[in-house]
């Protein structure tokens, strides 16, 4: 495969559409933020949480652990090494968390790794006595299947069918070889994606979990760059995590410990990303991942399953089988931050929200809280969509306009080719409005009329204007369909692309070269939102 060149073109905040209010304060006010962050920089965060997590003590037993997940796994020689670097009192890491949605799901899920391995790589130049490793926390845990069960491939939504309410890592994966074939009939033209997606096969074929399976899918792309995968829903990580769970269990922890962060975010005119619960737990019962409330002080139940407890029957079914518990979004970054010497997390601007949330949780339980770093986000232009942005006459960063915005430019470009000037129209409004003026000795009923039969007038002068527009928009028709396209490849269905189209279309191109291309310059350039435009050449 050739090298893929791309030229890369910043965008400030303020010019993307589509981004949160939050989103956009996180990275413009980050001074409004000190009471949840201590500090107005990512750097400061990051020395802060160095600072903090020098005295990390579960060192071995997390290398234990990880070591008995890749165990039957064969992995880079990069994550390996990783893997063991974690025992030096100097290593730390840099986690990001995401859904194993199928086949990585809608782009930023790239991104988001692609940004975690990017600041490692920054790190380790920036401060080479220490050692920054990538680890991707997946959501094996997580039941939302529809969250995760689908794709979009150019104009092809490619779904996975398959029976749920189990966590998904837990999931068969017998009918992913149905959905694999369907992608590979799609690239049949393409050697590398039929290769890639015969790998993907045997994987699943072989796989006794989808969680085993993604691992796999995970490790291929991502192993070279020493990720490591870290599946939560492991017994012998839930041991490192039961103080927290009975806390939870015995005092609703969470719910009362983050009310604090939660009026800051409140008091600065935003909305919480969650509304934590009295209990952030659930439990896997055989019928499926199932959501455990509090009756009263000395009962719990499950949701939708018919299990209850007294509470010296939970406290020690907690104490006794901690697997048997799994956090829901508001717990598992604490989960998270019990098991690895963590120095920042890169996330999403929902994920800062409700990272902020829990800061005074963190406090409470005197566990340091990392940096929050806003992953990169990125549109993607192609050779083919660059062509007609040329042919357009518009630059790129004009497509984060509104179609109607892009529309009504066009149109008065070309507003010397209509018909009627708009000049003509400014000047009709003026003469009403010397008429009005001139009728002011007039008595109040005679006025009332005549100002009535003006407001008809201009009223008509709109609509003429409409069928004029309408005329000279229906002239322009090639030109308003080829900003169409261009618009819908940046924002399919009015979203950023990076959350709808998936990855492999760039990847069966390019190869790796594609993810090192992003790698080089996230490292490099830790600007938040970017165009990467291909270059064409040999």
């Amino acid at each position: 495969m050739n090298n893929l060149k791309l030229s890369f073109q910043e965008i400030l905040p303020g010019q993307t559409s589509g981004l949160s209010k939050f989103d956009l304060s996180y990275l413009t006010q980050r001074e409004i933020w000190l009471p949840l962050t201590d500090s107005i920089s990512d750097t400061e965060q990051l020395e802060r949480a160095i600072r903090e997590r020098k005295n990390f003590k579960s060192r071995e037993k997390l290398v234990e652990i990880l070591r008995n997940q890749y165990r039957d796994f064969t992995c880079s020689e990069p994550t390996q090494k990783n893997i063991e670097a974690l025992l030096h009192s100097n290593c730390f890491t840099v986690v990001c968390a995401h859904q194993p949605s199928l086949l990585g799901g809608p782009l930023y899920w790239v991104y988001k790794i692609i940004s975690t391995i990017a600041t490692c790589k920054r790190l380790n130049n920036q401060y080479p006595q220490y050692n920054f490793v990538p680890v991707y926390f997946a959501g094996n845990e997580d039941h939302d299947f529809e969250e995760i069960n689908h794709l979009h491939i150019f104009s092809k939504k490619i779904v996975w069918n398959e029976q749920y309410g189990s966590a998904v890592g837990r999931l068969p994966v017998h009918n992913l070889i149905t959905v694999f074939n369907e992608i590979k009939e799609i690239f049949k033209a393409n050697a590398f994606a039929r290769e890639f997606m015969d790998r993907q096969i045997q994987l699943a074929e072989n796989a006794d979990s989808y969680s085993t399976y993604f691992k796999s899918f995970v490790e291929m792309l991502f192993g070279k760059y020493g990720l490591i995968y870290f599946h939560p829903d492991d017994a012998q990580a839930k041991t490192l995590w039961t103080e927290v769970l009975l806390k939870e269990l015995r005092e609703e922890f969470i719910y009362n410990t983050c009310k604090k962060s939660c009026e800051d975010i409140l008091k600065n005119g935003y909305s919480l990303q969650v509304h934590p619960r009295e209990i952030n737990l659930f439990y896997h019962h055989p019928t499926g991942r199932k959501r455990i409330v509090k009756i009263d002080s000395n009962h719990f139940e499950l949701v939708d399953a018919d299990l209850k407890w007294d509470a010296e029957s939970i406290y020690n079914e907690a104490q006794q089988h901690p697997e048997h518990f799994s956090p829901n979004v508001m717990l598992r970054p604490v989960y998270q931050e019990l098991l690895f010497p963590n120095v920042a997390f890169i996330g999403g601007a929902a994920e800062i929200n409700y990272w902020l949330q829990l800061y005074s949780a963190f406090q409470a339980l005197k566990i340091p809280f990392p940096a929050l770093i806003r992953r990169h986000s990125l549109w993607y232009i192609d050779v083919s969509i660059s062509a007609k942005i040329s042919k357009s006459g518009f630059e790129n960063s004009d497509f984060f306009k509104s179609k109607n915005a892009l529309e009504s430019i066009l149109l008065n470009r070309h507003q010397e080719e209509s018909p009627v000037q708009e000049t003509l129209f400014a000047h009709i409004e003026e003469q009403l409005s010397q008429l009005k003026n001139q009728i002011k000795d007039l008595d109040a009923p005679t006025q009332a009329s005549i100002t009535a039969e003006a407001q008809k007038i201009s009223k008509s002068l709109e609509h003429i204007g409409q069928k004029i527009r309408k005329h000279q928009k229906s002239k322009l028709d090639h030109e308003i369909q080829l900003i169409s396209k261009i618009k819908d490849s940046l924002f399919p269905e009015d979203k950023p692309q990076e959350r709808h189209f998936n990855f492999l279309p760039y990847y069966f191109q390019w190869g790796e070269n594609y993810f090192d291309a992003l790698l080089e310059r996230f490292a490099v350039k830790p600007t938040e939102f970017m165009i990467a435009e291909e270059i064409q050449g040999p």
